[in-house]
């Protein structure tokens, strides 16, 4: 195996800010301008996804400027937060009518089992990896889950990393984890 060197940096909220009753949304932020920049394609994984109107209008925008939005989330069978599932089914609907195209993992795939943990053979499938991939050129990787609570109450991190490389093999691990099968 070998490390792919590139440009990267860590966007992180600040509990300081967010104590103090400041605007802490740096990770917020952050994503939605750099949503705005796509041109092409975005994809998206979050584990909780329930978006408010303004992010429903964003995908229904990007969709008019003929960027193709994919996203991978929990299915009801999946979800292990079952008042979360119930608010993004919620915005389904419109989420679709906007020109998004959805999967939602099944409980019964083995594609994310393995060895990777002692007890990951005996559970449910369940998806829990918050990541979006810009174009296949960028990516942001971390605790964002794409929901209020991560916009409005939690404080978050992640990291963004412009690598066309990086890019190109987490699209291929999303559109592989989109596949009928899982």
């Amino acid at each position: 195996d070998s490390f792919t060197w590139a440009e990267g940096r860590i966007i992180v909220d600040d509990p300081a800010a967010l104590a103090e009753g400041e605007d802490a949304n740096v990770v917020f932020t952050f994503l939605h301008a750099r949503i705005d920049q796509v041109e092409d394609e975005l994809l998206l994984v979050s584990p909780y996804f329930v978006l408010r109107t303004r992010g429903i209008d964003k995908v229904g925008a990007l969709h008019g400027r003929g960027v193709r939005v994919r996203a991978l989330t929990n299915s009801l069978a999946s979800n292990d937060v079952l008042p979360v599932h119930a608010s993004y089914a919620k915005t389904r609907e419109r989420l679709l009518e906007n020109g998004m195209e959805i999967h939602e993992l099944r409980a019964d795939t083995d594609a994310f089992r393995g060895n990777w943990s002692f007890k990951a053979g005996g559970s449910r499938a369940a998806l829990h990896a918050k990541a979006l991939a810009f174009d296949r050129d960028a990516i942001f990787v971390g605790s964002y889950n794409l929901d209020p609570r991560s916009g409005d109450i939690n404080t978050e991190a992640g990291l963004y990393i412009e690598s066309t490389e990086l890019a190109e093999e987490l699209a291929d691990l999303i559109l592989d984890s989109m596949a009928p099968e899982n």
